[in-house]
């Protein structure tokens, strides 16, 4: 799990670079107007925030040897996962010229939040501690 999320998330940050490319040289979004140009750029920068999360489980992660909190890695993983993939979805598809509404990103963004919240709150709610100074 740790090596999947560290390599999934590196390939993320290198589809982010390349976009970023992309809409500088194939797109010209440094040519169009405002509203245009921050959509580009704000689906441009979900696909950074959804190689964050992957980056760091891949360089911190171990599982939890409490059965319900391990149950919500999993569960936070496939969300962070799944999330990735409607962002990326997103930014190619749903393509700010013709519509503002960017359904898969909204549904990627939410599915981002309750990954963080299974990897974060679920251990607190089980009293899992790892001498981190509760």
């Amino acid at each position: 799990m740790k090596l999947f999320h560290l390599l999934f998330g590196i390939a993320l940050l290198i589809l982010f670079l390349w976009t970023g490319q992309h809409m500088r040289h194939t797109l010209h979004v440094g040519d169009m107007l405002g509203m245009e140009r921050a959509l580009f750029r704000a689906g441009h920068l979900y696909l950074l925030l959804s190689a964050v999360p992957h980056i760091l489980l891949g360089t911190y992660f171990t599982f939890s040897k409490n059965h319900i909190c391990r149950l919500g890695q999993w569960i936070g993983s496939i969300l962070f996962v799944v999330s990735s993939l409607l962002l990326v979805y997103s930014f190619f598809v749903d393509l700010p010229p013709k519509m503002i509404e960017r359904h898969h990103a909204r549904l990627g963004l939410y599915g981002m939040l309750a990954g963080t919240l299974f990897h974060s709150v679920v251990p607190i709610i089980f009293r899992e501690r790892k001498g981190v100074g509760f």
